[in-house]
């Protein structure tokens, strides 16, 4: 019963393991490195076809907290500007570590014409944003109206997975457009460092293991199996050797440490 109380007992322990030493960072990801696209005036489209719409597809990343698009608009492609985003987030990612940056801080070359920006609701009303057809929907928080350049981000909840779209729209009577745009994603990765033992978790460990100890060998004896089953654990082992044994292995390994201690103690 005792040696099944145990083995229990690590088990239990083993699954701790594999949340040793956590730490989070920022990274930036880039979506859309900058791209160019044209739109028509809206005479032109009238008489003589293309669009004066263009849509973006955005592809979130895993873990994103936040994501930007930054747009400058020029009459021509040979005018096209230089965003750089993905080089200014990841600058000041890297200085500060935090997101939510300041869009006051983020640089987008003046633009020459002004178009308006939507962030449309589903695939459906961004499909209809292209065709030029007037039943779309988008969420007017996100709209940016006659604007020449800029940079917006998006952080609520609601839009930090799945696939988004923004849509571009030439409002000019005659002149046509060169839109230059660019997306990125702020993600959240979670490392693990299993070279060393993390102090919270191992007083987390014991004191699982404590209790269940106690009740079968007694509060003193208890304690001090207890105590040898962590010292032997730090001492011998660190948490990547549990994650790259076979499970058969672990649980010998686990069974003899049981039996040591208890037979020292």
């Amino acid at each position: 019963m005792r040696k099944n109380l145990l083995l229990l007992v690590f088990v239990i322990m083993y699954f701790e393991v594999y949340s040793q030493v956590k730490s989070t960072s920022l990274k930036t990801v880039n979506i859309i490195q900058p791209r160019d696209f044209y739109l028509n005036s809206q005479m032109r489209t009238d008489l003589l076809g293309g669009t004066q719409t263009h849509v973006v597809r955005v592809q979130l990343p895993p873990n994103t907290i936040e994501w930007y698009y930054a747009f400058s608009v020029s009459s021509t492609e040979n005018d096209r500007a230089s965003l750089s985003l993905t080089t200014q987030l990841a600058s000041i990612i890297d200085k500060t570590g935090l997101a939510s940056v300041a869009l006051s801080a983020l640089y987008t070359p003046t633009g020459s014409y002004a178009c308006n920006v939507y962030l449309l609701a589903n695939s459906g009303s961004a499909q209809t944003f292209a065709n030029g057809n007037s039943d779309w929907r988008h969420f007017s928080n996100y709209q940016l109206t006659s604007t020449r350049n800029g940079v917006n981000v998006v952080k609520d909840r609601q839009f930090l997975s799945g696939t988004w779209y923004v849509g571009f729209k030439n409002l000019l009577e005659t002149q046509g457009i060169n839109v230059t745009v660019e997306v990125v994603a702020v993600v959240e990765e979670t490392e693990v460092d299993g070279s060393e033992w993390d102090k919270e978790i191992v007083d987390e460990m014991y004191n699982q293991i404590l209790e269940p100890i106690k009740k079968a060998f007694g509060n003193e004896r208890g304690e001090k199996i207890a105590n040898c089953v962590m010292d032997k654990l730090q001492e011998n082992y660190v948490p990547n050797d549990f994650k790259n044994m076979p499970e058969y292995k672990r649980k010998k390994v686990l069974q003899e440490i049981g039996g040591e201690c208890e037979k020292g103690n």
